[in-house]
């Protein structure tokens, strides 16, 4: 009789052969063993399936979608084939410290609470060592929150979170009926983690990383396609206005945090006019929404650094 894991690590993979052998190594190496690792390939047009394969482990399963249907479809159906009595979320182009699960668990369990997320460290694309975390970069927006931090509905649309990877109760899932939005393929993160907290979910925050996050150049993570990122982001703050519209505290702290990110999106477009050359969009712009005068200050102050620094040899 097969032993039912106490995690299930759930990975969705799209055309990631170049990078998913080392997020698989990356959890095979963990000093908490008693895990399945559940891939769902989502219609790879290249070797990701044949590089999963490629490991021996008992404990690694592969499924195969008939169709692309996107990473929230995938983790949905990982979730309704996990054993674990914990999910735990990997992009299949990022990787993870040795002690995550370990700690995640000891935490959760210490904490009695449904979901522990920790920070993340941030690594560009082709790098391997961290330039920051994710909690240190939102220090001017947040301040420093301290370790084991309990995380509500409301704090994680004022401070917002969704960028953090849950160490989930499956039992806490399929009790409330939470998943990841279907139609979905960016910013699912957030949702997920919302509704469970407005099902009646706990979260604490780890402030140490154990998570290897990469922003990727030419991703959505990635400043040049914020914009896409920023309008998927509205639309869904308005879908969940309407889903939970009998919350005033909810509705009221998402009319704010739209008003975040419309302003983010705002600038973002005015700094791709400016670095496109469209002069005119962009001064149209700027006369209706003064406060990107300090937007061009930023953008003409790196250029000048940026020539300075070629002057005198500098990189």
């Amino acid at each position: 009789m097969m032993v039912r894991p106490t995690i299930s690590v759930i990975v969705a993979t799209y055309n990631a052969q170049h990078d998913i052998e080392r997020a698989i190594h990356s959890v095979l190496a963990q000093t908490y063993s008693e895990f399945e690792l559940i891939v769902v390939d989502d219609c790879s047009s290249d070797q990701t399936v044949s590089v999963v394969k490629r490991i021996s482990d008992d404990r690694i399963k592969c499924y195969l979608n008939s169709s692309n249907d996107g990473p929230s479809y995938s983790r949905n159906r990982a979730i309704g084939l996990a054993q674990g009595k914990w999910i735990a979320i990997l992009d299949a182009d990022d990787w993870w410290d040795p002690q995550r699960l370990e700690v995640l668990l000891d935490t959760a369990l210490e904490h009695q609470v449904q979901i522990v997320c920790d920070n993340l460290h941030l690594i560009r694309d082709g790098e391997d060592k961290p330039f920051t975390s994710y909690l240190q970069s939102r220090e001017s927006v947040i301040g420093t929150i301290p370790d084991g931090y309990l995380v509500d509905a409301l704090k994680m649309i004022q401070e917002d979170y969704g960028y953090l990877k849950p160490f989930i109760s499956s039992d806490f899932v399929r009790d409330k009926q939470v998943s990841y939005a279907g139609e979905q393929r960016v910013g699912e993160d957030f949702r997920f983690l919302l509704e469970c907290l407005l099902a009646g979910g706990q979260m604490v925050i780890i402030t140490t990383p154990y998570y290897y996050y990469t922003i990727r150049m030419g991703s959505l993570s990635n400043q040049s396609n914020a914009g896409k990122l920023f309008q998927v982001q509205l639309r869904q703050i308005d879908q969940l206005t309407l889903r939970y519209r009998d919350r005033s505290d909810v509705v009221v702290a998402l009319a704010k945090y739209r008003l975040k990110k419309q302003a983010a999106l705002t600038h973002q477009q005015f700094r791709q006019e400016l670095q496109e050359g469209k002069l005119i969009q962009s001064f149209v712009r700027m006369t209706r929404e003064p406060r990107l005068i300090r937007s061009l200050l930023r953008v003409l102050y790196y250029k000048v650094m940026r020539k300075t620094n070629k002057q005198v040899g500098l990189k």
